[in-house]
């Protein structure tokens, strides 16, 4: 029962700040741009059936991602994680097969976090000719 005292509690702003921690994250993707461009024109909203990357294409990614400062968390076959070098901004890229994901959470820098991965995500997009999709303010590059 969350009525009353135990209620008001849990809608301080630092609980509610804290759950939404935990709960969000602005996240922007570059798929295929040719696939991209058919899941929109297609209303599709699966984004997990998006054709692999050129194996070329996802090599130059990593290595440009080390250049602009993010560091390399783990590089499994599956998935290779980069963190932005400003740890407060909790700032990841995760690199997929068929999907580079950079995942911003809502924490108290979040505006500057979000403005950097926009940012790098714009640059990669047009610099490897890939699609760019934000779920969050619905931007497009396809």
């Amino acid at each position: 029962d969350f009525s009353g005292e135990g209620e008001k509690a849990l809608r301080t702003p630092t609980v509610l700040r804290t759950m939404a921690t935990f709960a969000m994250s602005d996240d922007i993707g570059l798929y295929d741009r040719s696939f991209l461009k058919a899941a929109i024109d297609e209303d599709i909203d699966d984004y997990t059936v998006a054709p692999p990357l050129p194996s070329g294409t996802v090599a130059l990614v990593k290595d440009r991602l080390l250049s602009l400062g993010y560091m390399i968390e783990s590089d499994r076959p599956d998935c290779a994680e980069y963190a932005h070098p400003n740890g407060s901004w909790g700032l990841q890229v995760l690199v997929f097969a068929s999907e580079i994901a950079f995942t911003v959470p809502y924490w108290d820098d979040a505006d500057s976090a979000i403005a950097q991965a926009k940012n790098h995500a714009r640059l990669l997009a047009l610099e490897f000719g890939l699609g760019l999709s934000d779920q969050q303010d619905g931007e497009l590059i396809c």
